[in-house]
């Protein structure tokens, strides 16, 4: 009997999000190009402006799925933004973006023969005792606590029928020794 099992949480707005931070790093660059242009400011927020809309054109051509670029691009439209004089705008586009990066990381469910972890933005540790039961049928992740709180997630990738009795009987046995 396996002693450690871990899954993925399915995460399906992965792609809306990323397009999300497009959109925000586009609406940014534009409106830093715009006002440069109309009030005649220095040409480098003209310049930082133009390279957040080009880091969105060069994310699109290599269909890049890291965040690597999107935070190059908004870093400089922050800069620009702090440059022009509207620090506040700067600050929430680039918080939103670490926001958003965090939002689309992985989470993880991991069970041991002692405790189960979740591996999520507030992530936490339940010791076997807390729950009253767990149950994998299908792709989806049931967990019962003690205290009238249930968790469910589709997992991802979604395992056999075999895996999941396995799975399914490791918790039986870990709910009665531990419970």
């Amino acid at each position: 009997m396996k002693a450690n099992y871990q899954f993925n949480i399915k995460n399906n707005r992965t792609v809306f999000i990323l397009l999300m931070a497009n959109a925000i790093l586009l609406v940014n660059s534009m409106a830093i190009i715009y006002i440069s242009t109309q009030v005649k400011l220095s040409k480098w927020q003209l310049i930082l402006g133009l390279c957040g809309c080009l880091t969105i054109v060069v994310n699109k051509i290599f269909k890049r799925k890291d965040w690597l670029i999107i935070f190059i691009g908004s870093i400089l439209v922050c800069v620009a933004w702090l440059a022009i004089g509207y620090w506040f705008i700067g600050i929430a586009q680039l918080l939103l973006t670490v926001f958003a990066k965090y939002v689309t990381e992985q989470k993880q469910v991991i069970f041991n023969t002692n405790s189960v972890v979740t591996k999520t933005m507030f992530g936490k540790t339940h010791q076997w005792n807390d729950l009253q039961n767990v149950v994998l049928k299908d792709g989806l992740l049931t967990i019962d606590f003690r205290n009238n709180q249930l968790l469910q997630v589709l997992i991802d990738p979604a395992i056999n029928t075999n895996e999941e009795l396995e799975f399914n009987h490791f918790c039986k046995s870990c709910l009665v020794n531990n419970g």
